[in-house]
């Protein structure tokens, strides 16, 4: 997922490139998938999803008790897997590694 925004008033497009650009915080973004056991139930996904988001730096986090994954973005320079992998662990579910 990209999120793009419209060129800034002011930068010159010669030197850039292009009509749009990508904002540099959002360049610092990254998805993770993580492998997740133990979740049975929707109320599962609500508490790993819970979890996930009271990370600063995390940006979205989906959670699907169905396929065992947790799909993640975060900003990489806040956030690194290993941290998203303890915080799974933190409410009680198994992280299978590696974490993609």
């Amino acid at each position: 997922m990209c999120r793009w925004q419209e060129w800034p008033v002011g930068v010159d497009r010669e030197v850039a490139g292009g009509g749009l650009y990508m904002a540099q915080e959002v360049a610092a973004d990254q998805w993770a998938v993580i492998s997740v056991e133990g979740m049975h139930c929707h109320r599962c996904e609500t508490a790993i999803q819970k979890r996930l988001a009271q990370i600063p730096g995390v940006h979205e986090a989906e959670v699907d008790f169905n396929s065992g994954q947790a799909s993640v973005l975060f900003n990489r320079a806040m956030v690194d897997r290993a941290m998203l992998a303890e915080a799974i662990r933190e409410v009680g579910y198994q992280v299978r590694e590696p974490v993609i």
